[in-house]
């Protein structure tokens, strides 16, 4: 019998990260308007935070067995991931438009 634990982690970590990204209080909490580089800073987080989803991912995908292409198959599955996230700000009435 497989583990779960990977996959399970997946979908934790990628829930916790698709929430904050959409939150306006986390929002003004990494987005300070003192800093006038705050943007880059948003978007190295960003960075971090798919790498970390990516990871995650490669490891559930491991785990389950799969046989197809790894990091294609993470580079599709991150990419959607990123493009929900920006639809789900969208919708909830992003700081930020859609060209950022």
């Amino acid at each position: 019998m497989r583990s779960w634990g990977w996959t399970i982690a997946t979908a934790v970590v990628a829930a916790i990260f698709f929430a904050a990204a959409i939150s306006h209080a986390v929002y003004e909490l990494t987005s300070p308007v003192a800093l006038s580089w705050h943007v880059l800073l948003r978007k190295c987080y960003s960075v971090a935070a798919f790498s970390l989803v990516g990871y995650l991912l490669r490891r559930a995908l491991a785990e389950r067995g799969s046989r197809a292409n790894v990091a294609a198959t993470c580079a599709i599955a991150v990419a959607a991931y990123s493009a929900a996230i920006e639809l789900g700000q969208y919708l909830h009435g992003s700081h930020e438009g859609l060209g950022w």
